[in-house]
């Protein structure tokens, strides 16, 4: 019987009882590439790379020390902790974020709406002899639910007049769309 280099059991291997012992053995003093080993900056340990024994040692030193990308720690723009990520600090503080946007593009959505009817046409000119009081107030009392509808479509020649105003559901507008049917 043989006896282990590293820990001195008994082993049939004319060396080493385990690769365990061979790699312990390997990593304590035994020159590889013409390379001399040294220490793991964070662990201590023996290794042959420049700085770390192992992939989790350099990355609790990365995440400890090292700026990333020469970037300092910046707020988060929406609860004001310190990240290196872009904005957030996190996916919950990103979709808060997102929440905010949708608003915004909705107001620009109804600002583009609004500019592309004034350039065709659709700027809802009264009709002579329509009362603006009684159209107003047609608007202001629209039930829960319901929108006003142009009867004959703006688009089609229909004019903004109180006997061309009906109401239908957000549904029933959507579908009706610009068609003379009601």
């Amino acid at each position: 019987m043989n006896q282990c280099k590293t820990c001195g059991t008994d082993t049939k291997n004319p060396k080493f009882c385990s690769r365990s012992c061979s790699a312990k053995h390997n990593n304590k003093g035994v020159r590889r590439h013409g390379k001399d080993p040294k220490s793991c900056i964070v662990c201590g340990a023996l290794t042959r790379n420049l700085k770390f024994c192992s992939r989790s040692c350099s990355s609790k030193h990365n995440n400890k020390c090292v700026k990333r990308h020469d970037k300092d720690p910046k707020s988060c723009i929406v609860c004001g902790t310190l990240t290196r990520n872009f904005k957030f600090c996190s996916s919950s503080c990103s979709s808060e974020d997102r929440k905010k946007d949708i608003k915004s593009i909705r107001a620009t959505n109804a600002a583009r709406q609004a500019r592309y009817r004034a350039r065709h046409g659709y700027n809802r000119a009264y009709a002579p002899g329509a009362d603006k009081e009684v159209i107003e107030i047609i608007y202001q009392n629209r039930p829960e639910g319901y929108e006003v509808d142009h009867i004959i479509p703006l688009s089609k020649g229909g004019l903004h007049h109180q006997d061309n105003l009906q109401y239908l559901t957000v549904l029933e507008n959507r579908q009706k769309g610009n068609r003379l049917d009601s």
